[in-house]
């Protein structure tokens, strides 16, 4: 497991040496464990239920927390009212989307969503990476790579307009629609799926011999 990088000699400096003793034990009993369990960490810091967490300076709480996953903040927020804010703080967050975004299509959505928290913008694109159902705008927002028969094209991209137009270099100008999310055009329908385990992109056709990508530039 991960080693909490924070100095005995940092708690005797701000508590007592007594108590800083049992907080470091308590420390290291947690992070060995992984258990970030709610009745877990009231026993491992003797908390009742409106008590304080033990007396660390915030920045202290900040760091230890940084170890922990999104699902451990959240256990974490359940123990009492001060351990839902330090387990809220925005710079946790903020760490957790920058990992979990990482390779990820049209996350700018969320990124520059300023009027919510982290944890919200977190939450928010854990629960639409996994939508099923394309929007006319991301159709549109997207270029796409396509593969036919496994090759990919040497014309380039393809783009989607807005207008409801498709512009094939072999077929020229055809119209495009979106129907119970099969992409309709050029007398076929495609079905299009999300790719929730990789780019959290799309792709039209998957198990055709005529399959797009998203692509975002």
């Amino acid at each position: 497991g991960t080693t909490l990088s924070i100095p005995v000699a940092c708690f005797h400096l701000c508590y007592g040496k007594e108590e800083s003793s049992l907080i470091s034990l308590s420390l290291r009993s947690w992070q060995s464990s992984r258990d970030f369990s709610k009745d877990y960490l009231r026993r491992v810091f003797m908390i009742e239920e409106e008590e304080r967490p033990p007396n660390l300076l915030p920045e202290l709480w900040n760091h230890i927390l940084t170890f922990s996953t999104p699902a451990e903040l959240c256990n974490v927020s359940r123990v009492n009212k001060e351990f839902q804010v330090y387990s809220s703080l925005d710079l946790l967050w903020k760490i957790h989307c920058e990992k979990s975004w990482v390779g990820k299509q049209n996350v700018s959505r969320f990124r520059n969503r300023t009027s919510l928290t982290w944890k919200q913008r977190y939450t928010w694109s854990e629960h639409d990476r996994l939508r099923q159902t394309i929007s006319r705008d991301e159709l549109c927002h997207f270029s796409w790579k396509l593969l036919y028969k496994g090759e990919e094209s040497r014309l380039g991209l393809r783009k989607f307009s807005p207008d409801g137009t498709y512009e094939s270099p072999y077929a020229g100008v055809c119209e495009w629609s979106l129907f119970q999310n099969n992409l309709i055009f050029l007398g076929v329908s495609l079905t299009v799926k999300r790719d929730v385990e990789h780019t959290w992109g799309w792709i039209i056709g998957a198990g055709t011999p005529t399959v797009y990508y998203s692509v975002e530039l």
